[in-house]
């Protein structure tokens, strides 16, 4: 792939100072930036639970095994006692960490391998615990483990990860496989297929597998991977992301929102580490100080001052962090701390202020419980002699309870007749083909016809601003005011019809207001429908009737049903506004508004009539309240939830089915602002449809059905 240089290299030959990344550190990253922070940039001291414990257990019995086979092959026909063997080895360190029912479950598992080892016979393991270390454009090192590497009867090469998870939903993609076989394809130019599986010891080594193609590996692994390791770059918050995990958590004792959002739910952790516990990090610091007040509907202006004592910390990690650089008159990462405060001093207070700047955000969000929205906007930073100070507004999502949002009531979409509508069709693209002739003595008008024509509307017997029109050009159907066109259906060239017509009533200045019209038809245009010839059919790319109502067919079944599942989102989408009452923040309206009028391509000046602005801001209002209440869906339903990783993913295959190239596309929207929105439509929709799936739809009086997605 364009611009990328990828390459395996030996342990020994590491870089210094490279960016180091693996899928457990980008998924971490993924999933909680603040849990990155603590984990790999704080180096927080990580708990063992009882579940890794078990799952490492029943790992290195399944590495012992098939290592001592690959050692020594001529000891393959006695695997039972191998098996057992690698049970015991493994048992030495981790019986003292074990559970009485832990051990009997892995023994369950590891007797139902040796079951299917004796039906199948073993597989063909050619390595296992497989390092590699791979260099991405001499800026990002890759590295980790593969589990198992087998090559399987049909000579193809597979990769496997051993996984001890109950819930098989919570494996949404294969990424860490497609990450190894990245890696085995590296290794080997002569791969260009290669299949991938998820082992569920849980499950009777049941194995949830893909195959991948090395166009589809080399195209999405490396770029996936830089994006991730720009994104972690230049992350500035290290913003906590609360879930119902956060309870499994290593560092929840530390995070503020993780506490936060599973005392408010009750759902306080049930599960307690093994080992490793740490005392609890003194958070709350004796001279820190935070205030907070709403100046407007969720809208807070908050004020900070740091403590000392972590001002401080900061310092040191900065000095630390500077010692990689080049200091005049030392040697590189030689300078003693005094030369890097006295030479770096902008540099630190930069550090001090960034990092303060997070701690504060940090403080705001436990202190006030609010949920933001967007970046704070820091309206004064003050970082200097040991100490720090801000102020900064946030915009906060409003507050309000959730209703009931499953199992919600809704009506079929109207049936259309499959037949009918491929007949419309046909006669579409009949007069689309066809000839454009003036009216003879005998035609009328119909829609679609175009016009010349005169008219004079009176209101109370006076003229009135538009009231007087001569030969003027018109399309017949294209009038707002549907009624208009009804008055002059069926009339002839030359011929002169008088009636009346009622102005809608929020209609500007003439608003229910009665005109008296008299119209005059001069002449007219009509389409005469193409005959249905050779030529006819070979413009349409068929070669004849029966080929063009099946491509027909085709065409509008899938509309129709894309027009069925719009009818469905358009009802649910509506109840849950409906059955929510809050108040929807100004500058989101406003912001959903000023997106709504550059869809739409509404000009400034347009923007100023009342009646485009009030009908922009109604949708705006709907839009926006919608989406505050899927977010809070999101909230409470896990299944309702598509990470970035997911969206990501989505948006690159989009993107690539366009012939585009997905790393462009992401830089330019991000640059215009349009990427953010993006993503927030995304899992806004796939949170809908969630919704969809739970609704019912009431057929008639009595039959309801669940709907599935099509």
């Amino acid at each position: 792939m364009k611009n990328v240089i990828a390459k395996l290299i030996n342990k020994d030959s590491i870089p210094e100072n490279i960016f180091k990344l693996s899928v457990s550190k980008s998924k971490t990253f993924e999933d909680c930036a603040k849990k990155y922070k603590f984990t790999y940039i704080d180096k927080f001291p990580r708990k063992e639970w009882d579940f890794h414990i078990f799952g490492k257990f029943l790992h290195q019995i399944l590495e012992n095994f098939h290592r001592s086979i690959l050692e020594k092959p001529e000891m393959a026909s006695q695997w039972p006692r191998l098996l057992d063997d690698a049970w015991e080895s493994a048992e030495e360190e981790y019986k003292s960490k074990l559970n009485k029912e832990q051990e009997d479950q892995a023994s369950e598992i590891i007797n139902h391998y040796k079951e299917i080892i004796d039906e199948e016979g073993l597989p063909n393991v050619i390595s296992v615990e497989q390092p590699f270390n791979i260099v991405i454009n001499d800026i990002l090192l890759l590295n980790g483990f593969i589990d198992r590497v087998q090559i399987d009867s049909d000579g193809m090469l597979h990769v496997a990860d051993y996984k001890t998870t109950k819930d098989k939903k919570y494996l949404k993609d294969f990424f860490q496989l497609e990450t190894y076989a990245y890696a085995l394809m590296l290794e080997n130019d002569d791969i260009n297929r290669i299949r991938a599986s998820f082992i569920m010891l849980r499950h009777e080594f049941e194995y949830l597998t893909e195959e991948f193609t090395r166009k589809e590996i080399f195209s999405k692994i490396a770029p996936k991977f830089i994006n991730y390791a720009e994104a972690i770059d230049t992350e500035k918050l290290w913003r906590a992301n609360p879930q119902f995990l956060c309870k499994y958590c290593d560092h929840l004792e530390r995070c503020r929102e993780g506490n936060d959002y599973l005392v408010k739910r009750g759902k306080a952790p049930d599960i307690k580490p093994k080992v490793g516990l740490n005392k609890l990090v003194k958070e709350n610091m004796e001279e820190q100080t935070i205030n907070s007040k709403e100046i407007d509907y969720c809208t807070l202006s908050v004020s900070f001052t740091g403590d000392p004592d972590v001002i401080k910390q900061k310092e040191s990690e900065a000095i630390k962090e500077l010692k990689k650089i080049q200091i005049p008159g030392f040697r590189k990462g030689k300078a003693p701390d005094y030369a890097i405060k006295a030479r770096c001093k902008d540099k630190i207070n930069n550090w001090i202020a960034r990092e303060m700047s997070v701690e504060a955000y940090d403080a705001m969000v436990f202190e006030t419980g609010v949920k933001p929205i967007g970046q704070p906007e820091f309206k004064s930073i003050n970082c200097k002699n040991g100490q720090y100070s801000c102020e900064m507004i946030v915009y906060h999502k409003p507050e309000f309870e959730l209703k009931q949002y499953t199992a919600i009531e809704i009506s079929k979409a109207p049936i259309k007749d499959l037949d009918t509508q491929i007949e419309n069709a046909i006669i579409a693209l009949r007069k689309r083909s066809g000839q454009t002739e003036p009216y003879s003595d005998e035609d009328i008008v119909e829609k679609g016809d175009d016009i010349t024509m005169s008219f004079k509307a009176l209101i109370n017997q006076e003229v009135f601003d538009g009231s007087v029109v001569e030969g003027e050009f018109y399309t017949v159907g294209q009038n707002k005011f549907p009624d208009f066109d009804d008055y002059i259906l069926g009339m002839k060239a030359g011929e002169t019809r008088e009636f009346s017509l009622v102005f809608p009533e929020d209609y500007p200045e003439l608003g229910g207001k009665t005109a008296q019209f008299e119209l005059t038809v001069h002449m007219g245009t009509k389409k005469r429908l193409a005959p249905l010839t050779e030529d006819f059919f070979k413009n349409c790319g068929v070669k004849d009737y029966d080929e063009l109502k099946v491509n027909l067919s085709q065409i509008i079944s899938v509309n129709m049903k894309q027009e069925e599942m719009n009818y469905i989102k358009g009802q649910v989408s509506e109840k849950l506004v409906e059955i929510h009452d809050f108040k929807v923040p100004e500058f989101l309206i406003d912001k959903e508004a000023q997106f709504q009028a550059m869809q739409r391509r509404i000009d400034k000046k347009s923007l100023e009539q009342d009646d485009i602005k009030n009908a922009l801001r109604e949708i705006a209002e709907k839009n926006c309240k919608l989406s505050l209440i899927l977010d809070s869906i999101r909230e409470e339903e896990p299944d309702a939830v598509l990470n970035d990783s997911e969206v990501q993913q989505r948006i690159m295959q989009h993107v690539m089915k366009q012939g585009h190239d997905p790393k462009k596309f992401f830089v330019e929207a991000e640059r215009n602002g349009t990427l953010l929105g993006l993503v927030a439509a995304l899992k806004d929709e796939f949170t809908l449809q969630w919704v969809i799936e739970q609704a019912k739809v009431i057929n008639g009086k009595t039959e309801t059905e669940e709907i599935r997605s099509t």
